[in-house]
């Protein structure tokens, strides 16, 4: 009969412990779902002078010198009031060949035919939405000319501020932004497409050596499917590296310093000539210049993630001590409960 009494406080300890972690790690994944959850979700509306009615960002082709209404619905989806800053860019090209449409310290050529801002007016550039509310505001465009080639590419972006600290340092703040496309049509046909490849040079990205080549996209059209080669010859006109991107995209009038790391392809110092070859399946172009590499040892960071949050790290780790600190706690609790149970039926 004790026996079976032992048994059955055993299941019991056995069944605590299961719902325990059940509970400690259930709380930990609804911990993450909500601080990673978006806090409120962005609709438009179509406008009239829309191109394509099944985009859902705008793709207008506006009259020139016309003030015109576009308009959002932003919905609160916390149970919190929701502070949000609006913001207008333009469309440019980050260092891995991808477009960008919110705010960026990336380069644009000179030949924009105007820039998004200067013909983009905010109607409230703050909101604050109630806790599971739906508000509605506009933006107004009013281009001064329609008479150009191609497209001019931009965003409208909302970004949460609710809790960006006043005067704070806000480096590691995880704050959730959703951007909207804006495409402007110009009335004349579109250009053929024309890349120029500036220069290119050596350089030191994220304590790694690395070969940084500019392009420069000169016509409002965004280039698809770009590929990038590169090929390095030493004096005797041997082909001694070989690097190359694919499936690129560059924004409209847009510049970009695409990075080729060297990784374990260590040159020695002297003259090269490098020829360069960017390609899409319309066209073609290529450059020939001469390169001089200086050897030098650069330690890299291997399997080092750069883009890691420290402080997401830590949290977790923390969270996982004390997961584990209450696991054992609570076993030794029981245990030392059945003890002292045993002790006084003895």
């Amino acid at each position: 009969m004790q026996k079976l009494f032992q048994y059955r406080n055993y299941n019991r300890c056995l069944l605590l412990l299961v719902c325990l972690f059940i509970l400690l790690f259930g709380q930990a994944r609804l911990i993450f779902a909500t601080e990673n959850s978006a806090p409120f979700v962005v609709r438009t509306e179509n406008s009239p002078y829309q191109v394509d009615q099944s985009k859902s960002y705008f793709d207008l082709r506006l009259p020139a010198k016309q003030k015109v209404a576009l308009t959002v619905q932003i919905h609160n989806v916390v149970d919190y009031p929701v502070k949000i800053s609006v913001s207008v860019n333009q469309a440019t090209t980050n260092l891995n060949g991808f477009v960008e449409y919110g705010p960026s310290n990336n380069k644009l050529a000179s030949n924009l035919p105007f820039v998004l801002k200067s013909c983009v007016t905010i109607d409230q550039p703050e909101l604050i939405i109630p806790a599971k509310e739906t508000i509605t505001t506009t933006v107004y465009v009013t281009i001064a000319d329609d008479q150009f080639a191609g497209v001019v590419a931009g965003g409208l972006t909302f970004l949460d501020v609710t809790h960006e600290k006043q005067g704070g340092d806000t480096a590691f703040n995880n704050r959730f932004a959703y951007t909207v496309a804006i495409l402007l049509h110009g009335a004349l046909p579109a250009l053929e497409n024309q890349l120029s490849i500036l220069t290119a040079k050596m350089s030191e990205m994220n304590q790694q050596q690395a070969l940084l080549i500019q392009l420069a996209n000169q016509r409002a059209n965004y280039l698809n499917q770009l590929q990038v080669q590169a090929t390095l010859y030493n004096s005797k006109q041997q082909a001694v590296l070989k690097l190359n991107k694919k499936q690129l995209q560059m924004a409209p009038n847009s510049l970009v310093s695409l990075p080729f790391f060297l990784e374990n392809n260590a040159l020695s110092s002297g003259s090269y000539r490098l020829k360069i070859v960017a390609m899409t399946p319309e066209a073609k172009w290529q450059k020939v210049q001469t390169l001089q590499i200086k050897s030098s040892p650069i330690p890299t960071l291997a399997g080092q993630n750069q883009d890691q949050n420290p402080v997401s790290g830590q949290l977790l780790w923390i969270l996982i001590i004390f997961l584990v600190l209450c696991i054992f706690i609570l076993i030794g609790i029981i245990l030392y409960l059945m003890l002292r149970k045993n002790k006084k039926q003895v």
